[in-house]
């Protein structure tokens, strides 16, 4: 919709709801004017081009110590960009999978650090037993190659120099294979770190 001066109405807004949909938020309306509280809704409106838009929402009703509403607040949000994103976090995840590529991050300033569930199962971890860190890390790579890769990922954290190796990793078998670490900064206000984040990538077969 096009921006006015006078603002939007209720009505003006549920009027641009699909038929099908509208019958179903006004029932969600109805008894939320009534008695406060709030819901979360999926319906299809139409844009200015009367094109259908999946949205996605909530709103909510404040009463006073009468019962009189006083204020309503909504948020809503296009689903289908959602939907995508959703989509796309899961194909990646099987992508990761696939090619054994293991991410992790480490919040520098709250001192939280996270891993995907492919980095669980490369370094034979179990996710919600084991609490990742750097330390379990470098216990799976090869002793000749951990303190290159515990230098590099310092330099990464204090210095922001990003950090890429090939290295030796312990496989579940106990055998070491070839991979690749990857390690790199990201600043925020004043240049200072914090977030190292990376990926550790296990060859099925050595690479050509």
């Amino acid at each position: 919709m096009d921006d006015t001066a006078a603002g939007l109405s209720l009505d003006t807004i549920l009027a641009r709801a699909h038929p099908e949909d509208r019958a179903s938020l006004q029932l969600q309306l109805d008894p939320l004017f009534k008695d406060g509280g709030s819901f979360e809704f999926d319906a299809r409106f139409f844009d200015d081009s009367g094109n259908t838009l999946n949205i996605g929402g909530s709103l909510m009703v404040f009463q006073d110590s009468h019962g009189e509403n006083i204020q309503l607040i909504g948020v809503c949000w296009d689903k289908a960009k959602f939907d995508e994103r959703d989509l796309m976090l899961g194909c990646s995840a099987a992508v990761q999978n696939h090619f054994a590529v293991g991410i992790f991050s480490f919040d520098v300033v709250n001192n939280v650090p996270s891993w995907n569930p492919p980095m669980y199962d490369l370094l034979g971890y179990a996710q919600g037993k084991h609490v990742p860190s750097v330390e379990m890390m470098l216990e799976r790579i090869h002793p000749e190659d951990r303190d290159f890769a515990k230098d590099g990922l310092q330099d990464v954290l204090t210095m922001g120099q990003p950090f890429h190796y090939p290295l030796r990793l312990q496989t579940s078998e106990g055998s070491y294979a070839a991979a690749e670490l990857f390690a790199q900064a990201r600043s925020g206000d004043a240049d200072r770190i914090t977030h190292v984040f990376g990926g550790l990538q296990l060859y099925r077969r050595e690479p050509e």
